[in-house]
């Protein structure tokens, strides 16, 4: 991807979250039925900012094996992904947002 079609820090942490918080939904019911979620997230990082480049490694290591996993370390790999991996690194105030839809979801 050429520089110029770089996401923004925003555009980028809006695509990433994207994937994560569907799999989350009604307390992870959704992840059992998604097929390629790695595949997804390892694109989605490659293409990562270069404000964000630092957290690459990370959310490679989390990602990685993610569909080879247990369901139980795949939610445990999905609540470090939107928790450490990318919300309090890149954006604190996405922190509260995500927690948000984490708890709205659980009530549905």
């Amino acid at each position: 991807m050429s520089e110029k079609a770089r996401l923004s820090k925003e555009e980028w942490i809006s695509k990433i979250l994207r994937p994560l918080e569907f799999v989350s939904r009604n307390n992870f019911a959704n992840l059992s039925k998604t097929k390629g979620l790695e595949k997804t997230l390892l694109f989605l990082i490659n293409q990562a900012p270069e404000e964000v480049s630092s957290l690459r490694k990370r959310l490679l290591e989390l990602c990685t094996g993610l569909d080879s996993s247990s369901f139980k370390e795949k939610i445990e790999k999905t609540k470090e992904n939107i928790a450490n991996g990318i919300s309090d690194k890149i954006k604190p105030e996405i922190d509260k947002a995500i927690n948000d839809a984490i708890n709205k979801n659980k009530g549905e």
